[in-house]
């Protein structure tokens, strides 16, 4: 072997066996590959690699000797010499891979006497490993238990986890003899300590823990000491540590399902929603199977060609090796063809245009390096938009480009790199992740880098299950994109999982005027004061032993939300303690509770109640419910985005007034001016002054407020509607296009949909506008009378049209169920209606929440006469409105179907139909008749409908046509052309319904006549630093007349020693000096709260003002200095760091304290001066 001792004995002395036993193992990885060195020491052997390896054990057992050692006679010695030559040295004599065995075995061989804990912590030792030369064991079942079962590896550079890991991710990036280190596709490290005596991983990041397996998880936080042989990114050193985590696992099965978790961001993937994902797509292809799955002829031929295209141009240009700014320019000149599917969005399209014209070069440049770069994409991507992500927002102009990041960032690279990266859709990948993930991927912000690694990740794992499970042979990740886009257009039903059923009660921390919290902590209790018969003393009794309960306060938050909410006032609540019901109420007021040990209160927003006492909906019947449910027992993170796109939050949220509104005197008129002039009081007075022919209300509060609440009734009455356009805005929102719509009968949902047309919000302001309405005594009114939603026929099928028809023509309800007689006087009871049905029809199982119960019992005993009924067309729409007049009749059909009926007086109907919204704030639910809460409904709206078709029947003297007022808000925003189409002449007013040259036109989807009635006003606003009023489409311009809403410093006062007015003005004359006139302050910022104090006054400079000046002047401060002056700013001098040759800079920053003789520097025009004399923050007020 080539050592210069003679025998072992003189090897140990030097250097204890360490050389030899390296050469034992050079010569054993030598033997592997089929070398001959091992026939220096086994001529004959036929299997030398597992020899070795015992030889290597034996050198170990013979040092310990020499040691002085001796033989280890105890138990543990014992356990380590059996397993040895009973398990592992028969298995390398025999050539096989690993050694197995169970505890009970070992014990019972041994004679031992129950010692099985001891046998695995023997095994699992250092000195064990040593003395048999392997890897850390695999162990299964119970810990330290008979059935403990062993697996040793006997090749100690065969190790299970070191094999997996590089199964995973190919050679280690690094490894010596203490760790071995890999990479990720995204870019995330892992390393495994070779020298643990189980398998121990480090894990990038802080891991979630698992809901299967049984690994430990240990995380460090940033700057937490850890071990020194990590590679970069896992190191606490450096300038900027990542915290990580220890992971401890006992198996190969655990490994891997550790790996699974920490690939797809920490969430396994819920392979029952994949098959169901899987079975949605085959029902849409069913030949996709046979065919050949993605590799198929019939299946490239639906690949577009313009992405196919594009993937080889690109290909070909990075082949050719252009420069990184040619690379750019060529690739969005591909992107920018109208043929790209993935951006015909006009704005994507504007935006990329804008970009490339206001800052020439720049997008190009990043996008070469995008799309060339040879790093990780979400990497990639990272760098791309930490380039362009300011450029987007400025090309945006007043949204929020977050689709954009995603799309602009994801698409290119997909193109360049399609097996490593997906272009994000974003509504479509977000349901597939919730779907597999059971959460939300993507946040309401600009596309993060370790947000888009986890979608790579996710996209690549179903690209495995496709391609070794499934069958189909995807070609990339293109494929996975196909498999998304087909499937997850809409969630799956229950992709909650199995959510913890057991009821959840919310109630109030309040206890009367204080907080209860303390108290109910102090005393393991939840209390009212007093039991008024409530809806919360009701819950408080239902409430039992076992249920779940949170303490809760309830707020409305407007500013500094989690998420961007357009300046919109969000209900939020927090939770601020958890606890179990241990005894359960005897009178309403009072519960037991053991109440865990308080910790950290969480908010949660969006979906609240006011109530004391809430009770949470059982999982499956609400999504918001589920999401809140996880909330609160899993601990899951808030999805904001979800409740963002949800049409009942989004449509509150960003279709509401936003603080620049305007007023208008004139029936069409746009106000325009700079933020902050007082237009959305101004948009208040002259609606209701165009309503009411006055609005005289005073200027003092008192008079707001009043003018304020008439404005809220008249938007409740439908009389002022409020809008705000956008890029997306169209036609078909604006007055009418077409939705899908499905059907409904007896209480189901018919299957498939129709498109139907659908009004907007102009047409349905003018219908009403224009029909006229009785003002006398005995109009008609809804007090003193219950309303019921009912459906005549099956909505959507037109063989069942006649009983709708029929209804109203003969002035009846008829009513369908089954054909029985229910006229007898004892079927005023519920119970006997059931137990007759049961005669009847004894092998349908009936109970009293069948359809064939309830609702002919409240059709016959539940409706009075008086009493309104409202006839849904589906659940979206109602077609008629009447009083009912008579009693239950029964009026058998020669068919036995729809035999019941009552009598009704039709006031109004529309066979069209018209949306539920106009006076409900729910749709209709699937019962065919049941009670609707007159708290829910518009009252006056469906008052107006009734006297209105009242009117136009009869010569009433008090029927008038009511003015109404159409609010435009950010009017310059859309695209006017595309919203108001051919109406934009009707808008003139010579052309309205009833002037000489009255005109209509026939609207596209409706086909009905239409025209814009007199008494419509319309108001525009528009706020100018937005947009110049120079860029409005000339047609409006020529139909509205502009009036400007300029700031009126005049308005303001001093306030101590500040002379606000003049503060204003000389702001003011320098933004329009170094801007426009457009760009000014309004003087609304300083009235009000804005203004009352010198505090306030502050408060509204370095919240408002100074903000809206870093917007205009492009974050450019020392123009901004310019404006306010040094005793709002300072100024400090940046100088170059040592070895770097340069001119100092300046860094500028707002003083957390103002000057106290700020605002006389502003007066007098001080610029910072970062020479001597210069002010400091110690200058300034306390």
């Amino acid at each position: 072997m080539g050592f210069s001792q003679s025998d072992l004995d003189a090897v140990w002395a030097e250097k204890q066996f360490e050389i030899l036993r390296e050469t034992l193992a050079e010569i054993k990885a030598d033997a592997a590959a089929d070398g001959q060195r091992y026939r220096i020491l086994m001529p004959q052997s036929q299997a030398p690699v597992g020899r070795l390896s015992s030889w290597r054990s034996w050198l170990g057992q013979y040092g310990r000797f020499l040691e002085g050692g001796g033989v280890d006679m105890t138990d543990a010695g014992l356990i380590r010499r059996h397993v040895l030559e009973t398990y592992i040295e028969p298995a390398r004599t025999s050539d096989q891979s690993y050694a197995e065995l169970v505890v009970k075995d070992v014990n019972d061989a041994l004679g031992l006497n129950q010692a099985w804990p001891n046998i695995c912590q023997a095994l699992k030792g250092r000195k064990f490993l040593d003395l048999a030369d392997v890897p850390p064991p695999q162990w299964f079942g119970a810990d330290q238990s008979t059935a403990t079962r062993f697996r040793f590896d006997v090749d100690r550079g065969e190790y299970w986890a070191l094999t997996e890991l590089i199964g995973r991710y190919g050679a280690p990036i690094a490894e010596t003899k203490k760790m071995a280190s890999f990479q990720m596709k995204d870019g995330r490290q892992v390393a495994l300590d070779l020298e643990a005596t189980r398998a121990q991983l480090w894990l990038e990041g802080t891991v979630e823990p698992l809901t299967a397996g049984a690994v430990e998880l240990q995380p460090y936080a940033a700057n937490a000491p850890r071990h020194s042989n990590l590679p970069p990114r896992l190191k606490h050193s450096g300038s900027d540590p990542e915290p990580v985590t220890m992971a401890i696992v006992r198996n190969s099965e655990d490994l891997q399902l550790l790996l699974d978790h920490y690939e797809t961001g920490g969430a396994s993937l819920d392979r029952q929603n994949l098959n169901r994902l899987k079975a949605r797509f085959l029902s849409q292809f069913p030949d996709f199977e046979r065919n050949g799955g993605f590799s198929s002829d019939e299946w490239r031929e639906k690949d577009d060609p313009h992405r196919v295209h594009t993937m080889k141009e690109i290909t070909a240009l990075k082949q050719r090796g252009v420069s990184t700014s040619d690379l750019g320019t060529q690739v969005l000149d591909l992107l920018g063809d109208k043929r790209n599917i993935h951006l015909q969005h006009f704005a994507r399209q504007r935006i990329l245009e804008t970009i490339r014209t206001a800052h020439p070069g720049v997008l190009e440049e990043a996008m070469g390096k995008l799309v060339a770069g040879d790093g990780y994409p979400s990497q990639l991507a990272g760098q791309f938009l930490h380039a362009v992500w300011p450029l987007l927002q400025e090309a945006a102009t007043g949204s929020n480009p977050f689709a954009e990041s995603r799309i602009f960032a994801s698409l290119p690279l997909a193109l360049a790199q399609p097996d490593e990266a997906i272009s994000i859709n974003y509504q479509r990948f977000q349901t597939f992740a919730r779907a597999l993930c059971h959460r939300a991927l993507f946040a309401n912000a600009p596309l993060r880098e370790e947000e888009y690694a986890e979608a790579n990740s996710l996209a690549r794992k179903t690209l495995d299950i496709m391609r070794d499970e499934w069958g189909w042979r995807p070609r990339d990740l293109w494929d996975v994109q196909s498999f998304i886009w087909s499937t997850c257009g809409s969630a799956l039903e229950d992709t909650a999982g199995e959510l913890d059923p057991t009821p959840i009660w919310i109630v109030t921390a309040r206890y009367g005027d204080e907080d209860g919290l303390p108290r109910f902590i102090e005393r393991g209790e939840f209390s009212l004061l007093e039991n008024t018969g409530s809806s919360s003393n009701k819950r408080m009794a239902e409430m039992r032993a076992g249920d779940h309960i949170f303490l809760r306060d309830y707020f409305h938050q407007t500013h500094d939300l989690p998420f961007d909410a357009n300046g919109g006032r969000v209900s939020a609540i927090r939770i601020r303690a958890k606890g179990r019901i241990v005894r359960e109420s005897e009178d309403g007021l009072n519960i037991g509770v053991e109440w865990d040990e308080p910790a950290e209160a969480r908010v949660w927003y969006f979906y609240t109640f006011t109530d004391p006492v809430w009770g949470l909906k059982p999982p499956g019947e609400r999504p918001s419910a589920d999401l809140l449910r996880r909330f609160l027992l899993l601990g899951e993170d808030q999805d904001y985005d979800w409740f963002l796109n949800d049409p009942f939050w989004r449509d509150r949220l960003f279709g509401k007034p936003k603080k620049e509104l305007s007023v208008a005197k004139p029936t069409n008129l746009i106000l325009y001016g700079p933020p902050g002039t007082g237009k959305t009081y101004r948009t208040a007075q002259e609606a209701v002054r165009l309503c009411d022919g006055d609005a005289d209300y005073g200027n003092n509060d008192e008079g707001r407020a009043a003018l304020m609440a008439r404005y809220g009734e008249l938007v409740k009455e439908k009389r002022i509607e409020f809008v705000t356009f956008h890029q997306n805005f169209g036609y078909e929102d604006f007055v009418e296009g077409l939705r899908p719509t499905t059907g409904t009968s007896d209480g189901q949902t018919l299957g498939g949909f129709e498109l139907k047309p659908e009004p907007g919000i102009f047409r349905r302001i003018a219908d009403r506008a224009a029909a006229p309405v009785m003002k006398a005594d005995d109009a008609f009114s809804l007090q003193d009378r219950s309303v019921f939603k009912l459906s005549l026929g099956e909505a959507g099928k037109a063989e069942w049209e006649w009983v709708f028809e029929d209804s109203l023509e003969e002035g009846y309800a008829i009513f369908g169920f089954k054909n029985v007689d229910w006229s007898d006087e004892r079927f005023r009871d519920r119970d006997a209606i059931l137990r007759e049905l049961h005669d009847r029809f004894p092998d349908e199982n009936l109970t009293v929440q069948n359809g064939d119960v309830k609702s002919p019992d409240r059709f016959r005993n539940r409706i009075r006469e008086g009493d309104v009924v409202i006839v849904s067309k589906g659940l979206n729409a109602f077609r008629a409105i009447g009083v009912v007049e008579g009693p239950y009749e029964y009026a058998p059909r020669p068919d036995g179907r729809y035999c019941h009926r009552r009598k009704v007086h039709w006031l109004w109907d529309d066979p069209e139909g018209v949306d539920v919204r106009e006076i409900s704030e729910k749709r209709f639910s699937l019962d065919t008749v049941y009670e609707l809460p007159k708290s829910r409904l518009n009252i006056a709206e469906i008052e107006r409908l009734v006297n209105a078709a009242a009117a136009s029947e009869v010569e009433d003297e008090s029927a008038e046509r009511e003015p109404h007022v159409l609010i435009i808000d950010e009017i310059n925003r859309a695209n006017i052309s595309k919203v108001f189409g051919e109406l934009i002449t009707l808008l003139e007013p010579d052309k309205r319904l009833g002037q000489p040259n009255a005109l209509t036109v026939r609207l596209p989807y409706s086909k009905r006549e239409f025209g814009v009635p007199s008494n419509l006003h319309v108001i525009g606003t528009m706020n100018t630093a937005d947009r110049s009023i120079a860029l409005l489409d000339t047609a409006l311009r020529r139909r509205f007349r502009f009036e400007e809403i300029a700031p009126e410093p005049w308005r303001l006062g001093a306030v101590g020693d500040i002379p606000l007015a003049k503060v204003l003005t000389v702001i003011n004359e320098r933004i329009e000096y170094l801007i426009d006139r457009d760009h000014r302050i309004g003087h609304a910022f300083f009235m009000g709260d804005g203004g009352k104090e010198r505090r306030a006054i502050d408060a509204t400079m370095r919240d408002k003002v100074i903000p809206l000046l870093q917007e205009y002047f492009f974050e450019d401060w020392s123009r901004i200095a310019s404006v306010v002056g040094d005793g709002f700013l300072k100024k400090t001098v940046l100088k170059a760091p040592p070895g770097i040759q340069g001119e100092a800079r300046d860094s500028w920053a707002v003083r957390e304290t103002f000057l106290t003789d700020a605002y006389d520097r502003l007066l007098k025009g001080a610029l910072p001066d970062e020479g001597e004399g210069a002010p400091t923050d110690d200058d300034g007020d306390e």
